[in-house]
């Protein structure tokens, strides 16, 4: 059951309600398939069926993490303190803010929930140790989730616990009321020789606002990983907490965590991915996080992490995607990381920008990041394209290929918006001796709106430069709408 629905369901029990009166003195939409929620009041332990009709959107349960209060269970007092909770103040079960995670059991040291706020009003306590963040029930902001536990190893090397993810954050309050950041996955920092690799832990996931107000909760940032043997594989930032309600019409998603980053001395290194920015509605949405950068000391490949989508909206402004992660190998390949696209708009407004590419150092094959694709703008009605994401470059000795260009976003379906810019292709710089380069393709501009918008320019080519040289070709500029103009095309790539 979802924890909206759980709120909502415990809320009609404390106003005295009886179990055969919820569902009609505590409506919510008609005609929609009815959902058993069971509830149980901690003082009594007595069970009351309740049976309500709930919209899609309320028992959603999507990012949230399994918490142990947010079971078939409706814990109305603390259940397994020696005291029970107050009714108000700090901890009170009817209007105060949910205490912290290790006020409540300091001695706490993995999966630590804060507590949950005030039925009437109250934060929720920030969770610890990858633990989740209190709930907030009518009104208040979600908890943040913990932070995920480093991995631990022991005095001989061995590896005794792994790196954890970050927790959830918790929700806003049902009426009104932000949802709590995700926490940081854990890190893996393995000096040691005596086992291979490092993983680290991922972001946990932002709290989801409430239904007339509040925004998201950010995504956390994945867990960074080094590894002195074997590979290195960083965490991937959270995303977003769940989309915002049709009736909140100001709130904005919560925008993505960005990705870990990677060291590894001989082995593979991978950063982590950046978190999507999240759904917004009526206003505005999130940036994507960012990939997380890779490197490799000895012997090994590097690859960046790609970057997360911008946040997306139903009518409003768009964000922008993250951009990919760079990579650096000093005796092996490198691949840049892809820049994440940009947010779209459905209906009336401005889209996000693409994240840009990430750049790549090698010595033998060495690739640029891709850059991302800019989003739609207004794309029933009308709005500005995002442009398109860049390439990143590539610097290697026997092959460098730069990255190619993100394609611009179309400015709207039937109005007056301008199309997106395409990206610039990235350069490549191969060994001058006997080292063969090729510079990114420029994206191609945006369409505009049909009725009278300018098409986006194409972006540039990169250049080239080594023994066998190949510049980037301009990307085409975008169609203009009746009585606008069409985009300039980009210039190709030089030597």
């Amino acid at each position: 059951m979802g924890p909206m629905l759980m709120r909502f369901a415990a809320v009609c029990v404390a106003m005295g309600l009886s179990a055969g009166s919820i569902a009609s003195s505590c409506p919510l939409t008609p005609q929609i398939p009815v959902l058993s929620a069971h509830v149980v009041l901690t003082a009594s332990r007595s069970e009351i069926s309740v049976g309500t009709s709930i919209p899609w959107w309320l028992s959603e349960v999507g990012n949230r993490q399994t918490r142990a209060s947010a079971t078939a269970a409706v814990e109305l007092a603390a259940p397994d303190k020696g005291s029970a909770r107050p009714l108000f103040g700090p901890g009170g079960w009817l209007i105060g803010d949910g205490r912290d995670a290790l006020l409540l059991d300091p001695g706490c040291t993995y999966l630590c929930n804060g507590e949950d706020g005030g039925i009437f009003g109250g934060n929720g306590g920030s969770g610890a140790y990858g633990g989740v963040g209190g709930n907030a029930w009518m009104f208040g902001n979600g908890g943040s989730g913990g932070g995920g536990v480093d991995a631990v190893y022991g005095a001989d090397g061995a590896l005794l616990s792994g790196a954890s993810a970050g927790g959830s954050g918790g929700n806003g309050g049902l009426v009104s009321g932000s949802g709590g950041w995700g926490g940081n996955g854990g890190s893996d920092l393995n000096y040691g020789t005596t086992v291979e690799g490092a993983v680290g832990g991922n972001g946990g996931v932002g709290g989801s606002s409430g239904l007339f107000g509040g925004n998201s909760g950010r995504g956390g940032n994945g867990g960074n990983v080094y590894a002195a043997i074997g590979n290195a594989l960083a965490g991937n930032g959270g995303d977003a907490g769940s989309r915002i309600s049709d009736l909140n019409l100001a709130g904005d998603s919560g925008g993505g965590g960005n990705g870990g980053a990677a060291t590894a001395v001989n082995g593979a290194a991978t950063g982590g991915n950046g978190g999507y920015g999240g759904h917004g509605k009526w206003h505005a949405a999130g940036i994507g996080g960012d990939g997380g950068d890779a490197t490799v000391t000895g012997t090994g490949n590097a690859h960046g992490g790609n970057g997360g989508g911008g946040g997306a909206v139903f009518m409003g402004t768009g964000n922008d995607g993250g951009d990919g992660g760079n990579a650096t190998a000093a005796n092996g390949s490198a691949t840049g990381g892809s820049g994440g696209a940009g947010g779209l708009v459905v209906t009336q407004g401005d889209a996000g920008a693409a994240g840009d590419g990430g750049s790549a150092t090698g010595t033998a094959k060495v690739t640029g990041g891709n850059g991302g694709d800019g989003a739609i703008g207004g794309g029933m009605l009308s709005g500005t394209g995002g442009s398109g994401g860049n390439g990143g470059s590539a610097y290697g000795g026997s092959s460098a290929t730069g990255g190619n260009g993100g394609e611009g976003g179309y400015g709207g379906f039937v109005g007056f918006g301008s199309g997106g810019a395409g990206g610039d292709g990235g350069n490549a710089t191969s060994d001058a001796g006997s080292g063969m380069s090729a510079g990114g393709k420029g994206g191609n501009g945006g369409r505009s709106g049909y009725v009278a918008g300018v098409g986006g320019n194409g972006g540039s080519g990169g250049s080239a430069a080594g023994k066998d040289a190949s510049p980037g070709t301009g990307g085409s500029g975008g169609a203009g709408g009746i009585g606008g103009q069409r985009g300039a095309d980009g210039a190709d790539g030089g030597h």
